[in-house]
């Protein structure tokens, strides 16, 4: 990294990443649920500010990890930021269990093509869809990056908050390492399903509810779980919906779902007071901003700059 830089991993939705992705004109940012990881550069200023100059992105189009979105502020090129990202993200790539690397891009200009060819990145023979193919082997003597230690695991998931007719919202109990929290109902998605239909599977396992029609999605939520040998990066929508039915199950649990240990309507109010974690933290800005207004038109960020860590 070049003296006066840093480079960090943040969640898509942390604000400098969404300006940064708004400045790269022509490029359609890409689906939250597609973002992997994502490497910020900033520049430190003597007074402490940390300025945002660049960033890149690992993407997952099809089941195929590329490198993506990398950018640099005009002012801040020709200080080799753009090669640094690409190096983080091979890095990025290899602790998420990659064994390759691809990039497209369209059209690339002559520095560019170097740039990759230095870097050890060959052409896709026959090109890319999309454009201009590269590939990168992660597993080359040349790459420089140490057989991590530590892996991410990425996971994709869907959550529904459900409301009934007295404005109360249904969560599930969750009984992890013996610490309960709270939690809105939801789980990973499978296969080919989107993130909606997802959403009504979990909430028809986990509490029985199979009626309720959910809108959205109303929030997105990124965060990084430390475990002994594993950090799982967990990306998920929620949507969200209203029932007049109350009476709920957890009846339909899979057998490796036994942590879930319970069901409640919560109150606002009582919610507030519970004296165990509430996951999302912000569920209840949600909900007021949802009984409000509704629906918005576009998904509510919930992830805050807790959920970010420092790329070593």
């Amino acid at each position: 990294m070049p003296t006066g830089y840093r480079a960090r991993r943040v969640g898509w939705l942390h604000p400098a990443a969404q300006q940064l992705a708004a400045e790269q004109h022509g490029c359609p940012p890409p689906q939250f649920l597609e973002v992997v990881d994502v490497v910020l550069v900033e520049r430190l200023h003597h007074d402490g500010f940390a300025e945002p100059v660049g960033c890149g992105a690992l993407l997952d189009r099809n089941g195929v990890t590329q490198a993506a979105q990398i950018y640099v502020r005009a002012s801040h090129r020709r200080r080799s930021l753009g090669s640094t990202i690409l190096i983080a993200l091979e890095a990025l790539a290899a602790i998420h269990g990659n064994t390759r690397l691809m990039l497209v891009t369209d059209s690339p200009p002559i520095d560019a093509l170097a740039l990759y060819a230095a870097s050890g990145w060959q052409p896709v023979p026959g090109g890319a869809a999309e454009g201009y193919g590269f590939v990168r082997d992660l597993t080359r003597t040349d790459h420089g990056t140490p057989a991590p230690q530590l892996l991410i695991r990425t996971r994709r998931a869907a959550r529904a908050l459900v409301v009934d007719v007295d404005g109360r919202i249904l969560m599930t109990e969750n009984n992890l390492n013996k610490e309960i929290h709270w939690g809105l109902p939801g789980g990973g998605i499978e296969g080919e399903e989107s993130a909606l239909e997802a959403a009504h599977r979990e909430l028809a396992e986990e509490t029985g509810l199979s009626g309720v029609q959910l809108e959205g999605p109303v929030a997105q939520r990124e965060y990084f779980d430390d475990f002994p040998d594993v950090i799982l990066h967990q990306r998920e929508e929620i949507f969200w919906g209203r029932t007049s039915s109350t009476e709920v199950t957890n009846a339909g649990l899979l057998g490796n779902e036994g942590y879930l240990t319970g069901l409640r309507w919560w109150s606002p109010v009582d919610l507030a007071a519970n004296p165990y974690q509430v996951h999302p933290g912000r569920v209840l800005q949600l909900l007021t901003a949802l009984l409000e207004s509704g629906t918005p038109p576009q998904p509510l960020p919930l992830s805050s700059e807790a959920d970010s860590l420092r790329l070593a």
